[in-house]
C-alpha cells in the first residue's frame, strides 16, 4: 500500500477499536449494575463471589464519568475524520470495485444494522425507574376502580385509552404519560404523580426497568459485535482495494 493508504488504514483500525472498546466498556458497565441489582445477584452471594463481583463493578464505574468527558471532547474531531475517511473509502469503491452496486449495498446494510441496534439499546435503557398499566378500554369499562379514578381525573372524556407510562423523575416525582384514542390517531397527555403516590405505582403498574435494561443490553451487545465484524470487514476491502490501486 502507499503512505496515504497505509495512514488511512491506520485511522480506520484506530478510530473502529476506540469505539468497539468504548462501546464494550458501557455494555459491561450496564450488565454489571443490572447483575447487581436484581436477582442474579443473589446466585453471586451464594456462590461466595459478590465481593469479588462487587470490587470490579466499582473499578469500572470509576472510570465512567472521565470516560464520557473524553467521549464529548474528542466526539467533533471523530466524526469529521470519519466522514473523511468514508469518502476516501467511497472514492475507491467507485474506481476499483467490480459489481459496485452489490458490496455498496452490504456495506449501507450492515452500517445500518449497527445503528439500529446501537440506537435501539440507547432507547430502550431506562435511566430511572419505568413502569406501565396496560387498559386496552374504555376508561367506564375499566374494572380497577383506583386506576379507573386515577384516569377520570387526568382525562375529561370517555376515551379509549391504551396504556399509562409512568417514569421517575428528578428527585422523587413521577412523570405520567397517558396513551389514549383521539379519532384515528393517538394521543398523549401528560401529567405526573407525586413520591407520596409510590403506592398506587407499586400495586398497580409493572416495573419495567429490568425488562428495559436487559433489552437495551442485548441490542447493544448485537451492535458491538456487529461493529466488529463490519471493521474487520471495511480493513480487509480498503487493503484489497488499495492493493487495486497500486497495479493498476
Amino acid at each position: 500500500m502507499k503512505k496515504f493508504d497505509k495512514f488511512i488504514y491506520a485511522l480506520i483500525m484506530i478510530l473502529g477499536i476506540l469505539a468497539i472498546v468504548v462501546l464494550s466498556y458501557f455494555i459491561i458497565l450496564i450488565s454489571m449494575s443490572y447483575i447487581n441489582s436484581s436477582e442474579f445477584s443473589n446466585l453471586l452471594i451464594d456462590f461466595n463471589i459478590y465481593s469479588f463481583f462487587y470490587q470490579i463493578y466499582k473499578s469500572f464505574n470509576k472510570i465512567a464519568f472521565p470516560l464520557l468527558i473524553f467521549i464529548i471532547l474528542i466526539i467533533i474531531p471523530y466524526l469529521i475524520i470519519s466522514i473523511f475517511i468514508s469518502i476516501v473509502f467511497i472514492i475507491k469503491y467507485v474506481k476499483h470495485t467490480e459489481k459496485k452496486k452489490k458490496k455498496i449495498i452490504k456495506n449501507i446494510l450492515l452500517f445500518i444494522s449497527i445503528l439500529l441496534l446501537l440506537f435501539s439499546g440507547i432507547y430502550f435503557f431506562p435511566l430511572t425507574n419505568q413502569y406501565e398499566i396496560k387498559i386496552n378500554s374504555y376508561i367506564s369499562h375499566y374494572s380497577n376502580l383506583e386506576v379507573k379514578e386515577f384516569l377520570e381525573e387526568k382525562l375529561d372524556n370517555d376515551c379509549y385509552v391504551y396504556k399509562v407510562k409512568i417514569g421517575q423523575s428528578f428527585p422523587d416525582d413521577y412523570n405520567v404519560r397517558i396513551y389514549y384514542k383521539d379519532g384515528f390517531g393517538i394521543k398523549v397527555e401528560n401529567s405526573f404523580l407525586l413520591d407520596s403516590d409510590y403506592g398506587f405505582i407499586e400495586k398497580n403498574a409493572k416495573n419495567l426497568t429490568d425488562i428495559l435494561t436487559f433489552k437495551s443490553i442485548i441490542l447493544l451487545t448485537f451492535g458491538d459485535c456487529l461493529y466488529v465484524y463490519f471493521l474487520i470487514y471495511i480493513l480487509k476491502e480498503f487493503r484489497r482495494l488499495s492493493n487495486v490501486s497500486l497495479n493498476n
